[in-house]
């Protein structure tokens, strides 16, 4: 009841983490550690300070350790588990590696002597992410082979937000640095792919929410390759399904769209 209040936004994230946190005090055993799970997720997301935020994942990562290796936990909740980190470790990912080629900036113009260092910050981000793929494709092969087609969709709408969020990152740095936006091969038809695949389970499961999830993200993606026309049409559809629904968040990025005020029109 909590999470379907959320979710159409009867109740805002901070009512929601103080029901969590009753709740992870009320229950016992697995269901309370699951429950301190959910609260660690959200602060990791809400959180803007990078230390503070940082503090939290490593938290979040103890407690999902807990649950991977308690007698009560089946493969499905195991797997629940691993994707919440999963999605909080991806964006951790994408905010390390944008610090990394800034640094690397910043070093290339004061010291362009130091390419060693320059080097290695571009080599390290690089890493982040190759290491988070990895655990992205081994946590949607578990989910196929539990056929199970909801965490099939949260592994590929994880695998989305945080390489589409990773498109966004370089769309926006190509900006501020004043040079053509150039896409990495192959990745728009992985993720149109992607996209593809998700959209498809989602209509097989009947998962409304997690369709309309989907459907923005299309939005961002077509933004950010730079079809506005196309992401407002997108938009255009969306948005009258997600007011109705209530999923203010998802209506607000199509309205944004729509208006002509997101944040990479505004540059």
């Amino acid at each position: 009841k909590d999470a379907s209040e959320f979710h159409v936004g009867l109740i805002d994230a901070v009512v929601y983490q103080q029901r969590l946190a009753v709740r992870s005090q009320a229950l016992t055993g697995l269901d309370a550690i699951e429950a301190r799970q959910d609260v660690l997720y959200h602060q990791c997301l809400a959180e803007r300070d990078g230390d503070v935020r940082s503090a939290l994942a490593e938290t979040l990562r103890n407690v999902t350790e807990e649950i991977l290796s308690h007698a009560d936990a089946d493969r499905a909740v195991k797997l629940d588990a691993r994707l919440l980190l999963l999605y909080v470790e991806g964006v951790q990912a994408n905010l390390g590696a944008t610090q990394k080629f800034v640094s690397a900036d910043i070093r290339r113009f004061l010291f362009p002597g130091d390419l060693k260092s320059i080097l290695q910050n571009l080599e390290d981000a690089k890493g982040s992410h190759l290491k988070w793929e990895k655990q992205s494709e081994e946590a949607l092969r578990e989910a196929y082979d539990l056929r199970h087609p909801v965490l099939i969709v949260q592994a590929l709408t994880i695998a989305l937000n945080v390489r589409i969020g990773r498109l966004f990152d370089e769309r926006f740095e190509a900006i501020n640095r004043r040079e053509p936006y150039i896409e990495r091969d192959g990745i728009r038809a992985s993720i149109q792919r992607t996209l593809d695949e998700a959209l498809q389970i989602c209509r097989l499961i009947g998962s409304v929410e997690r369709r309309l999830m989907l459907n923005k993200l299309e939005v961002d993606f077509t933004e950010i390759q730079g079809d506005i026309a196309g992401a407002k049409a997108i938009a255009e559809k969306l948005y009258p399904e997600a007011d109705a629904m209530g999923f203010k968040t998802i209506a607000e990025k199509a309205r944004e769209i729509l208006e002509d005020r997101s944040l990479l029109m505004g540059y």
